[in-house]
């Protein structure tokens, strides 16, 4: 249970800076998100970068998934990821 926690919360870290931030390096990633979003809508591209809770989640699940297996704590580092990256998002709001 700890193991999914702390993959949810380092998942949060990275999918709030990947989809937050949207460093130069990746500038084109963005680009690209946005030019197929009106031919695959949101459910695809929101997921891949555009929102950083999304992103947070499927790198959460993905992350606990690939390490331990498919087991009910995938959900649980999901959802953590997806709750502390909504955390961070408005904590960032707020800064600014």
């Amino acid at each position: 249970m700890i193991d999914a926690l702390q993959y949810g919360i380092c998942a949060a870290i990275l999918g709030t800076a990947f989809a937050g931030v949207q460093p130069g390096l990746f500038a084109w990633w963005f680009k690209f998100l946005l030019w197929i979003e009106p031919h695959t809508g949101e459910w695809l591209t929101k997921p891949l970068g555009l929102c950083a809770m999304c992103t947070s989640g499927q790198i959460g699940l993905w992350w606990h998934i690939l390490t331990f297996g498919f087991s009910p704590w995938a959900i649980l580092s999901a959802s953590t990821a997806i709750l502390a990256a909504n955390l961070l998002t408005k904590m960032i709001e707020w800064n600014n």
